[in-house]
């Protein structure tokens, strides 16, 4: 249910909360961001409606397809136009940087749910039902919550749609990608179940899910970069947009390329506490593979932010739907014969495949310098930890710190980062570009 609910969005949205990050940042008047938004605000709930009744009528048969009961469709058709509506608020943050808000949204999101769902789980012993409509009250309370304070500070009015049309033209190019991408991050679970067992999805989400904490130092890059760079490129600061995106790339690897030099390391040890063995015994080798993809993708992220400036979204929405399909037969291919590694390893080649393609065709309309010689340290001050993490006998977490500290500290003789470069991390962290 999770994973269609992940999709699902994507189809009803065309695109079109994203359009709006790239489009209100660098526009001054404020009639047209008013507009902006509730002409995408209309046309969303009106589409994701649609989409919410069909799946309504068709309930038993949707249930069929899912294994589940037609109450359980009923209650996610509800919950999908609220979804999508929260995403059109949540872009409108995005687009002014509103982090803290935002930050703020998403962990009552987060931890509300999840507490109300342990509570109905482990004191009133209720059901997946139940379960469902928890999600539902929560995601309800938020968009309410997030409505009110976005139409406290631009005002309510009604849609003229004077926008809508380039709208359009810069976000339904994106559906398409956000749908391959949705195939590429998920439909390896499907395959697995189809090909192998449940049982092998459940020793491959464990793997994938730590292998995939590296994407976790690229989701602030995603959710930041592209109205910042956006203000920046429409008003002309192109050297600027060059400067924020070189660095953003080295301070990104600096974390990343230890970081998957230590969970590949430690992967078993890591599986055992979070796990069982038998999680850990057949789900180990599957995080080296998609911590290193993980870093793969944040990169591409970064990379592909060229193509959004100049509003060359369908090159980016190409890349993904032929990464998707390489994924998909790499999957069919090599799962039935090599089992849930394969599987790994397939998502890592299709997201080098990304990167080839997406960076091949940015650098036609931009030119990204690149730091090689602090990528070579960085790489340098992790092996360096890596053999001492294997020669230190002792327990994980010993493990980890001692790791931190010896990356830290070679990395720091090295003179990865200099003291100059530390005041415009600042600059990038902390402060809104004008």
């Amino acid at each position: 249910m999770q994973v269609t609910l992940s999709l699902l969005p994507t189809l009803a949205n065309l695109g079109l909360p994203y359009t709006l990050v790239r489009f209100l940042p660098g526009e001054q008047s404020k009639e047209i961001v008013r507009d902006g938004y509730y002409s995408v605000f209309t046309l969303v709930l009106v589409v994701s409606s649609i989409i919410s009744i069909i799946m309504f009528l068709c309930a038993d048969s949707i249930a069929g397809l899912l294994g589940c009961s037609g109450k359980m469709i009923w209650i996610l058709s509800v919950i999908l136009p609220v979804e999508c509506l929260i995403g059109v608020c949540i872009a409108v943050l995005r687009a002014f940087q509103k982090i803290n808000l935002y930050a703020f949204f998403i962990i009552i999101k987060t931890y509300g749910e999840v507490a109300l769902i342990a509570y109905l789980l482990l004191v009133r012993k209720q059901g997946l039902v139940e379960v469902l409509i928890a999600s539902l009250v929560i995601r309800v309370v938020i968009f309410i919550a997030l409505f009110i304070l976005i139409g406290f500070n631009i005002n309510i009015c009604i849609p003229r749609f004077s926008q809508i049309k380039e709208y359009l033209l810069f976000g339904l190019p994106t559906v398409p990608g956000n749908i391959s991408s949705w195939v590429t991050n998920a439909s390896d679970r499907y395959i697995i179940g189809y090909f192998l067992s449940t049982a092998y999805v459940g020793y491959y989400s464990p793997g994938y899910s730590l292998g995939g904490i590296i994407g976790m130092f690229a989701m602030p890059i995603g959710f930041i970069m592209p109205a910042v760079l956006s203000e920046l490129y429409d008003t002309g600061r192109i050297s600027q947009v060059k400067s924020y995106m070189k660095y953003t790339m080295k301070y990104f690897l600096l974390i990343t390329i230890p970081a998957v030099f230590g969970l590949s390391i430690l992967s078993k040890d890591l599986l055992l506490i979070l796990s069982t063995p038998d999680i850990a015994n057949n789900g180990y080798l599957v995080i080296p593979f998609i911590s290193l993809g993980s870093l793969i993708l944040g990169v591409t992220i970064i990379i592909s932010q060229v193509l959004v400036l100049t509003k060359k979204t369908y090159i980016s929405g190409t890349s993904w739907i032929l990464t998707a399909l390489i994924n998909l037969l790499l999957n069919i291919i090599f799962v039935p014969r090599l089992g849930i590694t394969a599987a790994a390893a397939s998502t890592l080649l299709s997201y080098v495949f990304s990167l080839i393609f997406m960076g091949y065709y940015s650098l036609k309309y931009m030119k990204i310098d690149v730091d090689w010689l602090s990528i070579g340290k960085c790489t340098l001050a992790a092996i360096v930890m890596s053999v001492i993490i294997c020669i230190f006998q002792g327990n994980v977490i010993l493990k980890v710190v001692i790791g931190v500290a010896v990356y830290s500290l070679v990395a720091y003789l090295l003179k990865v980062v200099s003291p100059k470069e530390f005041g415009l991390l600042k600059e990038m962290v902390f402060t809104k570009a004008s």
